[in-house]
């Protein structure tokens, strides 16, 4: 497993001495937020992260105007044109991994509707529209050596439909491309998940029957520590563990937190008070989830050298 520290912590990406001291820490690559720029800046800072010896991943969300499941063909256009930039940009930096929540659904709007029944009709449509357009974004990525367009799903309270992997899994299923991946975050996953089993059997299916590997985001649901939260990490990994996730080593984790700032102090509803020290906040991070991955893989080499459930993994499920 390598652990990525997502950069929405920092507010500057790509600040060299902040970039230094994550490598420094011990994370093997970062996670660089796509919101603006152009091809010579990507291109530039992808030359400092060689010089640093940090890997790459990109994450971005589409918006109203950018939408690639937007039942106008002009908006819908715009929405494959803005995601085509950022797998541009994920290649020029030296990534292979560009993720976020950009199936079909704009972030942050929920259209106003009378009935459920109303709102499910509108999500159903903006993923059908939003089959194509991710193929079309697919073949683009496939064609830059970009493997994986991963999809996030999040809360029901940010998107008004793909808020769970099986979502997620089912529209994959549709769009048919191995480009088009899952990104799992476990935030969103515990706010809305059918549950730990659900969750194994949906990440299995994606990596062993669609056969796509997954992008990873380990996320508090508050956004603040992974240290303090409801969060199992044992047995997060290790229903990931379970499901194949890792299976040659290869797996990428981004570390996520931040702050109750623009853009997220109103999309994401943060409350809680904002970090004082932002690098203690990235080595605390960095420190779990390498204990959960060591935990879980503890736990299934128990289990399958002694065929049954150890006390670590009884502890981990408790």
């Amino acid at each position: 497993m390598k652990v990525f520290k997502n950069l929405l912590l920092f507010p500057k990406y790509d600040d060299k001495d902040m970039l230094r001291r994550l490598k420094e820490m011990g994370y093997d690559g970062v996670e660089i937020p796509l919101f603006s720029g152009d091809d010579a800046y990507y291109d530039k800072f992808g030359a400092k992260l060689r010089d640093i010896g940090l890997g790459v991943t990109t994450v971005g969300v589409v918006d109203r105007k950018h939408n690639p499941g937007s039942p106008n063909p002009t908006i819908r256009k715009r929405g494959v044109n803005y995601l085509k930039n950022r797998v541009r940009w994920t290649n020029l930096l030296g990534g292979k991994v560009f993720c976020g929540p950009v199936g079909a659904l704009p972030w942050g709007v929920r259209p106003k509707v009378r009935t459920i029944d109303e709102l499910a009709n509108i999500v159903g449509e903006s993923m059908k529209h939003g089959i194509e357009s991710m193929r079309e974004v697919g073949d683009y990525a496939s064609e830059l050596g970009v493997e994986q367009v991963a999809i996030e799903p999040l809360t029901h309270w940010e998107l008004p439909g793909m808020n769970t992997v099986q979502t997620v899994c089912e529209f994959l299923k549709q769009v048919k491309h191995p480009s088009i991946t899952a990104l799992v975050d476990s935030s969103h996953e515990v706010l809305d998940g059918a549950g730990p089993t659900e969750f194994q059997k949906c990440v299995e299916e994606i990596i062993k029957v669609l056969q796509r590997r997954i992008h990873v985001h380990a996320s508090a649901t508050h956004r603040g520590s992974l240290r303090y939260t409801w969060i199992n990490w044992n047995l997060f990994f290790l229903l990931l563990l379970k499901a194949g996730w890792d299976g040659d080593g290869s797996g990428i984790v981004a570390t996520e937190e931040f702050d109750a700032v623009p853009p997220f102090l109103n999309g994401v509803k943060l409350t809680r008070p904002r970090f004082t020290d932002l690098f203690a906040v990235a080595e605390e991070s960095l420190k779990v989830v390498r204990e959960g991955f060591d935990n879980a893989k503890a736990i299934l080499e128990s289990k399958q050298s002694q065929g049954r459930y150890s006390k670590l993994e009884i502890a981990a499920l408790a």
